[in-house]
């Protein structure tokens, strides 16, 4: 048998390919029948020899494969590996786990859709989150309140590893202080907000032309060691949103998160923030985000520079009229 697990949602990747692990070691009574091969040192002998060889000891095997899928230069390995395969023995078991979503157009995963059981886990929606919210603080023993579980979802993302480590700090910090209930004050005291979320706070403060609240934020993110390029091109892309945003919000548009294809999220932060500003000046702005774009990507100036003197004169200037 082949199972086939993948997706952007890797915590329930992983967690469902653990239980098989942990299943099939309890209904043979032993791990001396399991195999682990990572992508990175996966060779056609080292798969055939795992695969092909007699169980010992047991009357199955079991081989997991790790993230030999997304790995961009294996495709020509993927390939050598479905002759053998196609030969399975019927004492082989096989898993390939794969965290992130692989090419549709590689052959071995084509042929792993056609022949394997095999599960898509898709990217985490907030239906999700609350729910796995709710689950890891009862496993936990504590409550949490709405607010909290909002505020939580907000700081932290679509992150399900991450989410289940500030429940278990959170929750540690509740019972520690006898509370029987996670607050939003616990949340904003404990959890650092992610970097997407700082960004909407960043972009608030241009908008409102709030020149020292922009340096603190892109301070705050030199002080944690953010990538700043990737701070940047946050900004230009939340720019690009807001533009999208206030364009479609003064022609009417009802639905701005469907036909602008945005989060619904997305689109409440932004709605707020494109109030303070008109659309020419988002254009305006936009343009010179562009600009020093370009410059950097021909390196006449630094990064870090480029955002202090592109937020003091944005801020600096007048409205355009």
């Amino acid at each position: 048998m082949i199972k086939f697990l993948y997706g952007e949602d890797t915590y329930s990747v992983s967690a469902v390919a653990a239980k098989i692990v942990a299943d099939f070691i309890a209904g043979q009574q032993s791990d001396l029948n399991v195999n682990k091969l990572e992508a990175n040192k996966l060779t056609l002998e080292n798969f055939t020899d795992a695969v092909l060889s007699a169980p010992f000891l047991g009357d199955k095997k079991l081989t997991i494969v790790r993230n030999l899928l997304v790995e961009k230069d294996n495709s020509d390995l993927r390939k050598k590996l479905i002759p053998t395969l196609e030969k399975l023995p019927k004492t082989s078991e096989i898993i390939f786990v794969d965290e992130g979503k692989p090419d549709a157009r590689d052959a071995l995963f084509k042929f792993l859709i056609k022949n394997a059981k095999n599960k898509h886990y898709m990217p985490v929606d907030e239906t999700t989150m609350r729910r796995f919210i709710a689950i890891k603080t009862a496993e936990q023993n504590i409550k949490i309140s709405n607010q909290a579980t909002a505020g939580l979802i907000l700081y932290v993302g679509p992150d399900l590893w991450r989410l289940q480590n500030e429940i278990l700090k959170l929750a540690a910090f509740a019972t520690a202080q006898k509370h029987d209930e996670i607050s939003l004050d616990d949340v904003e005291q404990l959890v650092e907000p992610n970097i997407e979320l700082k960004i909407f706070d960043l972009t608030d403060a241009l908008a409102a032309r709030n020149s020292r609240r922009a340096i603190e934020l892109l301070h705050s993110f030199m002080k944690n060691g953010d990538d700043m390029m990737m701070v940047f091109n946050l900004v230009i892309y939340q720019f690009r949103n807001m533009i999208i945003v206030k364009d479609l919000a003064q022609r009417g548009e009802g639905n701005i998160a469907k036909t602008a294809g945005l989060h619904p999220f997305v689109v409440r932060k932004t709605e707020a923030a494109v109030r303070k500003i008109s659309l020419e000046e988002l254009a305006y702005f936009y343009r010179q985000l562009e600009d020093y774009d370009s410059a950097l990507k021909s390196s006449e100036i630094e990064v870090e520079n480029a955002l202090v003197l592109l937020f003091v004169d944005f801020c600096k200037s007048g409205k355009i009229s």
